[in-house]
């Protein structure tokens, strides 16, 4: 999460939710710590990604570095 004050931007939080068990299961912890971070920051918006490794650790280092903006 980040909070912008003019041209000013500073992160406040974020966060990696890891998943094991059931479907049923990971949907719960899902929904749980998205509703605690609500609760607690009240953010404008959300984004959810879904973290992609494929099967060349080349390709995978260069989304990562471009997800972060580089």
């Amino acid at each position: 999460m980040v909070e912008a004050s003019g041209r000013t931007v500073r992160h406040v939080a974020s966060g990696v939710i890891r998943l094991r068990g059931t479907r049923e299961a990971r949907l719960g912890v899902i929904f749980r710590t998205l509703g605690e971070f609500c609760d607690r920051f009240a953010p404008a918006a959300i984004v959810v990604e879904k973290t992609f490794v494929g099967d060349n650790i080349q390709s995978a280092f260069r989304l990562s570095a471009r997800r972060a903006g580089r």
